[in-house]
């Protein structure tokens, strides 16, 4: 079933695999969870002095550290970023804090794999495909649902 639904999406050479439930490509999906994962954190530091706020500014220094490298194509940007991603979600497990941890593990995850996509050279400038992947209606066709 993977496979098919592959096959529909045009230019997905290069992207690697999909996150987010077909949304987007691994690349796509980092940057919208670690702008997400900024956002939050600016948001608790501002409208709470939050306690943990150590571990706020140390998520957001990790999270634009994954912004720039998933930006620039650079693994060990990235890869540093997912590090110290993993230290903070381990700091909220030590701190008994699971809503956190369960928030981090959704930041992790996509910044995770863009690195060891890229650490695999599945994503790179070359190969990343520039135009906007598109439904293919012809191989639609093919597979028997009318349009």
């Amino acid at each position: 079933f993977a496979d098919s639904v592959k096959s529909l999406v045009r230019g997905h050479k290069g992207k690697g695999h999909l996150c987010f439930g077909w949304l987007c490509d691994m690349r796509t999906g980092s940057f919208a969870a670690n702008i997400v994962n900024i956002a939050v954190n600016l948001t608790l530091v501002w409208l709470f002095y939050w306690p943990r706020s150590l571990s706020a500014f140390s998520s957001l220094i990790f999270s634009a550290l994954a912004l720039a490298g998933a930006h620039k194509f650079e693994f060990p940007v990235t890869g540093a970023a997912t590090v110290g991603l993993v230290f903070v979600a381990l700091a909220h497990i030590i701190w008994e804090n699971v809503y956190l941890f369960l928030f981090d593990l959704f930041i992790i995850y996509p910044t995770l794999m863009l690195s060891l996509e890229m650490y695999r050279g599945v994503i790179t400038p070359e190969n990343y495909a520039k135009e906007e992947e598109y439904v293919d209606i012809e191989t639609i066709g093919q597979c028997g649902t009318k349009v």
